[in-house]
């Protein structure tokens, strides 16, 4: 019986013994990193409440005013859906254009059934526990609260912005060209390591 070269036989146990070697090599790659998702949903109503004109309705207003005296508050409303779970963050976003070193504060509100072209300060929604505050102001830019605590899933959410200022602060409404948004931050986390 014929016998096998030997640097054939050589060859055939090097190809062996690298089989196991790429087995470890898969399992030691990168893992799976989380999956970034966010969703921004911009106001399905919004309206200024002014308490010098309690019975007057601002619901199709270009900007929302926020003061403290003579009181004028804002609301807004946000319709979320398509959400599996809750939101790992969410962010109220607000284009102010003006500047102040007092800012604008951003409320709960409880009721989500005012209506946009009904609302006015003799029947506004009460407002809430305060959330957050924006410090001061500067013109011409985006302020961002931390509305987490608000959303635990999909539904309609409200929220007022008021302000102790003397001094009338004024935001883009949902009719202007810089909308509110209720920004939703869906991240997923990655898989564990493997055992």
């Amino acid at each position: 019986m014929a016998t096998r070269p030997r640097h054939l036989i050589r060859r055939r146990s090097l190809r062996l013994a690298a089989v196991p070697l790429l087995g470890l090599a898969v399992l030691a790659g990168p893992l799976p990193d989380a999956v970034a998702a966010t969703t921004t949903v911009t106001p399905v109503a919004d309206a200024q409440v002014l308490a010098d004109q309690p019975a007057v309705n601002f619901g199709t207003s270009t900007g929302l005013r926020v003061d403290g005296s003579p009181i004028a508050n804002a609301y807004l409303k946000f319709n979320v859906q398509g959400l599996t779970a809750a939101p790992t963050k969410a962010t109220l976003r607000v284009f102010t254009n003006t500047a102040g070193t007092t800012g604008v504060n951003v409320s709960a509100v409880a009721d989500t059934t005012w209506s946009e072209t009904a609302v006015n300060y003799n029947n506004r929604p009460p407002i809430g526990a305060q959330l957050a505050s924006s410090g001061a102001l500067t013109a011409g830019t985006w302020v961002s609260y931390d509305v987490t605590s608000q959303i635990g899933g999909n539904g309609l959410f409200s929220f007022a912005l008021t302000t102790a200022s003397t001094s009338s602060r004024t935001l883009d409404s949902r009719e202007a060209t810089n909308k509110p948004q209720l920004v939703l931050d869906t991240s997923t986390p990655p898989p564990p390591p493997p055992p």
